[in-house]
């Protein structure tokens, strides 16, 4: 599947984030004392567990039709430049902030939309982001644009239908116009 390959990327880009090496798949830190090798175990053991579930986000998400720029090229084509926002971070009424795929700015308000693929690593988390913002005095509009509608199962499906609108990505323009 790739994740051998995909982990050490991962995990070399996070080891320089963290200021730790990594080498053969592997995250270590030398000269460390004996006083402080406690917390340079909890340390290396918390960026390999990191390292771990961003490569399996991304074996989850790997496989699907769409991704992220396609939607917001997508909603650059049926809104315009100027109302299309990449990639926007809101803070969540848990002061939380998320990150939306896009955001669009239409007829007074604002709606952010969110590429959800059908696997648990996609679908709990975009529940979890529409929901925090959903209780915000001034929430924006939410839009679940589903990458393989097929895909998705009646359980999940109903899940996100919860928290936000749910348009499937190769749904007609009208019908994005309408979700915002």
């Amino acid at each position: 599947m790739g994740a051998s390959s995909m982990y050490a990327r991962i995990g070399s880009r996070l080891a320089t984030d963290l200021g730790m090496q990594f080498s053969d798949n592997c995250f270590y830190e030398i000269g460390v004392s004996r006083d402080q090798l406690v917390i340079a175990v909890i340390a290396i053991a918390n960026a390999s567990k990191q390292a771990l579930d961003q490569t399996a986000l991304k074996i989850g998400d790997q496989d699907y039709r769409f991704d992220d720029d396609e939607l917001i090229d997508r909603l650059v084509s049926i809104f315009g430049e100027p109302k299309v926002q990449r990639k926007p971070e809101l803070l969540g009424a848990s002061n939380r902030c998320w990150r939306f795929a896009a955001s669009v700015d239409a007829q007074g308000h604002k709606t952010v939309f969110d590429l959800v693929k059908p696997s648990f690593q996609s679908i709990m988390p975009a529940v979890a982001k529409f929901r925090d913002i959903s209780d915000l005095n001034d929430a924006p509009q939410r839009v679940a644009v589903l990458s393989d509608r097929k895909a998705f199962d009646a359980a999940d499906y109903n899940l996100l239908s919860r928290s936000a609108k749910i348009i499937d990505f190769v749904a007609k323009d009208d019908i994005y116009r309408r979700a915002a």
